[in-house]
């Protein structure tokens, strides 16, 4: 997704800001700024240990501490063989694991630290460091086509330094990295925002389900069944909806069942329960609980069940793949309340719900725009 010049080299991105029309160039990464590897220090040096002597510690940044997503670390060291006290390393370096089939970065906003299998980039004048953590997904292929063959590819300060990216003016970075910036922004508001809901939306689960003085099996409520499809049978944009044990729901141009139902997949790690009211296609492996008693609210039993994941993998039989009988069902305990009442907290739930999955869409809507924009305002 690029313009190329008669060379058939890629010098500008789709996407521009006005203003710009110079073709980008390519430079190597220690042209752009100071490339640094980190030390771990020695055993001996107790301090940046956690059994420090049930002292505080001084932490350091290691592969597995590095997030995918944009983030930041604060107030880390960085640490080198064979001192006695920590180095420091100025703000806004990005730190890449060497560790090429990972190739996973983060920013460091304050002193940072890490260790020798992280790669650190301290930008020069010619570059903004946020633009390189933009395109340092770019930098992380690169880092696996060069990698030696092995279980775990090692990139040194060398290999890494040599590594050639396409960059633009400062200013032309500056503007890219801004709009990015407000696009993660954005990311993470959502993200939070749904995780907020989320927890709200669990503990209120804990608050009604634990709080119960009677309760009933849930056999006792329902009727189950199973369906007679196979998962090959399911045809794109059908009519109907299909559900088989993926978490995905697929579709047909038949129907089972016109009815209301909690529907449960046979098999699986996450038994996770599926609402339907409506005509409905069913897996031979995945289960109808119908035919609901005036005792019990379905869309309150519903909520119920979203809780009982670890009750049925528990009671689940198979070695390889759990897999769930109508026995299994026996074991679970609903807690009751009147009907008025739980038509109540399914409401709740209900709106809850409709909350998080609104944010969840705006959230992907996001997610799409800045793979979209990652591809045209880049090289």
């Amino acid at each position: 997704m690029t313009k190329a010049d008669k060379e058939g080299q890629k010098k500008t991105p789709i996407l521009r800001f006005k203003g710009f029309t110079d073709d980008w160039e390519q430079r190597k990464l220690e042209n752009l700024g100071n490339i640094r590897t980190g030390n771990t220090p020695s055993k001996s040096h107790t301090k940046y240990y956690s059994s420090n002597n049930g002292k505080e510690s001084i932490p350091w940044v290691t592969p597995t501490d590095i997030n995918s997503e944009y983030t930041t670390q604060t107030n880390l060291y960085l640490t080198s063989e064979g001192q006695k006290y920590a180095r420091i390393v100025p703000p806004d370096t990005l730190l890449m694991t060497c560790i090429a089939s990972i190739g996973k970065n983060t920013i460091s906003t304050d002193v940072s630290g890490f260790n020798q299998q992280i790669n650190a980039i301290i930008p020069n004048d010619k570059s903004n460091i946020r633009f390189l953590y933009f395109i340092s997904f770019k930098i992380s292929k690169y880092m696996n086509k060069i990698a030696p063959a092995g279980m775990m590819p090692i990139i040194n300060k060398t290999e890494f330094s040599k590594i050639k990216v396409y960059i633009p003016v400062i200013n032309e970075q500056n503007k890219i990295s801004n709009l990015m910036e407000k696009l993660n922004y954005l990311l993470t508001l959502y993200e939070r925002k749904y995780q907020l809901y989320l927890l709200q939306f669990q503990k209120l689960q804990r608050v009604i389900f634990d709080n119960s003085d009677d309760f009933i099996s849930l056999s006792y409520l329902i009727e189950i069944k199973t369906g007679n499809r196979n998962s090959q049978d399911n045809v794109k944009n059908g009519k109907y909806v299909f559900f088989d044990r993926s978490t995905e729901i697929k579709r047909l141009n038949e129907f089972d069942f016109d009815e209301e139902a909690i529907i449960i997949p046979g098999e699986g790690t996450k038994f996770a329960p599926k609402y339907i009211n409506g005509k409905y296609a069913l897996h031979q492996r995945s289960y109808s609980l119908y035919n609901f008693s005036q005792e019990i609210d379905s869309k309150y039993l519903y909520y119920f069940l979203m809780t009982q994941s670890n009750t049925l993998l528990r009671y689940s039989v198979g070695t390889t793949v759990p897999s769930l009988r109508v026995s299994t069902f026996d074991h679970i305990k609903v807690p009751m309340y009147s009907k008025e009442l739980q038509i109540k907290y399914a409401l709740t739930f209900d709106s809850l719900e409709k909350l998080m999955n609104q944010i969840k869409k705006k959230t992907n809507i996001l997610r799409s725009l800045k793979r979209f924009l990652l591809q045209v305002l880049f090289l």
